[in-house]
């Protein structure tokens, strides 16, 4: 007999044997899922869990920052402009400081939605990225923007410190105490193994008002219909639960929280890989678009993966999204992006 930690569905659920594709390792992992809320877990958490985030897993780069040698006009000029952008205050500074500001970077513009449904308003709102990696490039690039007041935890640090401005330490959500505008979890809550717990504590540590983030792969999308188990974003052992919106909904409602938008973001990288899973091919791995573009692509095959993943985020069938939380009854305001929001 199963039961679900989720909704608390009894019964016996469906198997799935997953291979681990992104190393290449092809060590097979028993997967759950669950026939109420839908969500997908690991039968059993490997012992040795921690040999599957080897140094490479971690082998990421840093988002540019701008440089000293900028200029105090020029970054003046730009932190008005990304200001405007963001906040919709201080045009007019903006438009006086203008000639010494570069054109708006694809950052602030890609910023500026998730800034908005956050409820962000100033560059002095607090805000705490859970499970923020060795190199936290989620608060480098709001660091770049302007944003003062960040913290990144993460239970696998190598240390504590401060880099230009950003406060890291070594602890998990249930250590971490302080109270924050934004509370973000940028692909980590699908590694936590108390779903339920993690977003309890992520409720404890937003101020009045605030916001918790989550972007993680839902379960049940075009990607798990099209490619099953061979999906990228299954990531097994490392993945511990792939959701759904059923089940987060459940888990953030346990916790006094509920979903007010989602923002369905999905990359044309979703396809390569899962359509190198299904021939054979792990993504770091020689023959692997991800190793050695183009890997046999050519530019109409990319051209159509791109429009497909057009389609599926702005019909909210994306295999990956960004879920926004608030305390529930906190904001009669629910915002709908092309999302599905219940």
């Amino acid at each position: 007999m199963d039961r679900c930690d989720i909704c608390g569905t009894e019964g016996r659920f469906e198997r799935f044997q997953l291979r681990e594709m992104l190393f290449g390792l092809r060590e097979t992992f028993e997967y759950h899922r669950c026939p109420g809320c839908g969500v997908m877990r690991i039968g059993s958490v490997p012992g040795d869990l921690g040999r599957h985030y080897p140094p490479a897993y971690y082998a990421i780069s840093a988002p540019p920052a701008s440089g000293p040698g900028d200029g105090r006009l020029r970054a003046t000029a730009e932190r008005a402009r990304n200001r405007a952008a963001l906040f919709g205050t201080g045009r007019v500074p903006a438009r006086l400081l203008r000639r010494w500001a570069r054109p708006l970077p694809l950052e602030v513009r890609r910023a500026v939605p998730s800034v908005r449904r956050a409820g962000l308003r100033s560059f002095s709102d607090r805000v705490l990225d859970v499970g923020c990696g060795r190199v936290p490039g989620n608060l480098i690039a709001l660091r770049t923007l302007g944003f003062r007041n960040l913290t990144g935890v993460d239970p696998y640090l190598d240390e504590e410190s401060d880099q230009d401005g950003i406060a890291l330490r070594r602890r998990s959500i249930h250590e971490t105490t302080g109270s924050y505008r934004l509370v973000t979890m940028h692909h980590s809550f699908e590694h936590m193994p108390d779903p339920k717990e993690a977003m309890a504590s992520a409720g404890r540590l937003l101020a009045p008002g605030g916001v918790l983030m989550v972007r993680t792969p839902v379960m049940g999308s075009w990607f798990w219909d099209t490619y099953g188990t061979s999906w990228w974003e299954l990531d097994p052992p490392r993945h511990l639960y792939i959701h759904t919106v059923a089940s987060l909904e459940q888990s953030a409602c346990a916790a006094g929280l509920e979903l007010v938008d989602i923002a369905w973001d999905s990359s044309p990288v979703e396809i390569i890989a899962s359509e190198q899973i299904a021939r054979g091919i792990a993504w770091r791995e020689s023959a692997s678009w991800g190793e050695n573009p183009p890997a046999g692509l050519d530019d109409a095959t990319l051209a159509e993966y791109r429009a497909t993943v057009t389609e599926l985020n702005a019909t909210g069938r994306a295999g990956r999204a960004a879920f926004y939380f608030r305390e529930a009854g906190a904001s009669s305001d629910r915002v709908r992006t092309g999302a599905v929001v219940k």
